[in-house]
């Protein structure tokens, strides 16, 4: 909810006049992605395509947070829909304001991940947000992000989405204290500069299916917790921007995916004698889902309030199976240890 300082933030929608303006907040919001691909032509391609209607940049996605008067910062978006449709208009305009540095913007479509600046089915798509230096900490940005929510649902989207440098740490925590959650990471390759880059999106319609998986804060820190200090496993810091709690049919509890690495299967165990007709089939649909989604590793996880009985059982049946890689890992843990999962 905002505040009543934020609630006296105007926003009203642009005008093809308001191109300066437009060039300025997306070249700072583009934290010099514009400047490397376009070079010195970077504001007059941004201004020129802001005046025309119908491509990524139009003015007909912006909005502009006005105090006092003066433009405070913008929030400029598109709908799934529109992303698909003016695609290729959108190209068609940097070829005839870039011509051959276009190539340049081509190759970098092939060269980041393939979800940057791609919503899916049913989200309405935050391209820029920023603010211009004088006027942060004053809650222009949460005021946009409240608008840009309005404007989803005006149109029947239900959920927002964005993405972020991943080490642009003030705006991912603006991000989270508004509802946003990161639900993947990607890299860019050496050559492009660019780092690490997060898909954070938030759910506007309780139970959207293109949100299914993503988990609060508060569950990522618990995961997180879970898998480096219960399970011991040692996968990079960054990995785990990347968690997913994924609809689990039973006799699944829980499924966990993190980083598009590691497929975590947690499975109530609590009766010894079923093991050797449960686990078989549960190990061989881990490794087949792992690598299906190719994923690099499946760890089933056992809960059991007695854990002795269980983890000699569970050792035992394991053991005996054929075809067990060193990529299928199984554990067995209290059922204290998966609280809060």
């Amino acid at each position: 909810m905002m505040d009543r300082a934020t609630r006296r933030i105007a926003v009203r929608p642009a005008t093809p006049d308001d191109a300066s303006a437009f060039a300025d907040l997306a070249i700072m919001a583009g934290g010099g992605f514009f400047e490397l691909f376009m070079g010195p032509r970077a504001r007059p391609c941004l201004e020129a395509m802001f005046r025309e209607p119908a491509n990524y940049m139009s003015w007909e996605k912006g909005h502009f947070a006005v105090i006092a008067g003066r433009i405070a910062g913008m929030v400029h978006g598109l709908a799934w829909s529109q992303s698909r449709a003016e695609r290729e208009r959108t190209y068609t305009l940097y070829g005839r304001r870039l011509g051959l540095r276009c190539l340049h913007m081509v190759l970098l479509s092939f060269l980041m991940p393939s979800w940057v600046i791609r919503p899916a089915k049913g989200q309405y798509y935050i391209a820029f947000l920023a603010v211009y230096p004088e006027f942060r900490g004053r809650g222009v940005g949460a005021r946009l992000l409240e608008h840009a929510a309005d404007i989803a649902s005006g149109i029947s989207c239900d959920a927002l989405s964005l993405d972020v440098d991943g080490h642009n740490a003030p705006a991912i925590r603006l991000y989270e204290k508004c509802g946003f959650v990161i639900t993947k990471a990607g890299q860019f390759p050496p050559i492009v500069e660019l780092g690490q880059v997060l898909r954070m999106e938030k759910c506007l319609v309780e139970g959207a299916s293109s949100l299914m998986s993503q988990v609060r804060p508060d569950q990522k820190r618990t995961i997180r917790r879970f898998v480096r200090d219960v399970l011991g496993c040692g996968c990079p810091e960054e990995v785990f921007w990347d968690i997913r709690m994924e609809r689990a049919e039973p006799p699944l509890a829980r499924k966990i995916v993190v980083g598009g690495r590691l497929l975590i299967y947690i499975i109530p165990a609590d009766d010894p004698t079923r093991l050797a007709s449960s686990l078989p089939a549960l190990v061989a649909a881990g490794r087949a889902e792992r690598d299906v989604r190719r994923l690099n590793r499946v760890r089933i996880v056992l809960a059991a309030r007695d854990t002795s009985q269980v983890e000699s059982e569970a050792r035992r049946v394991f053991s005996g199976l054929d075809g067990v890689d060193d990529r299928t890992h199984i554990h067995v843990v209290s059922t204290s240890a998966i609280s809060g999962l």
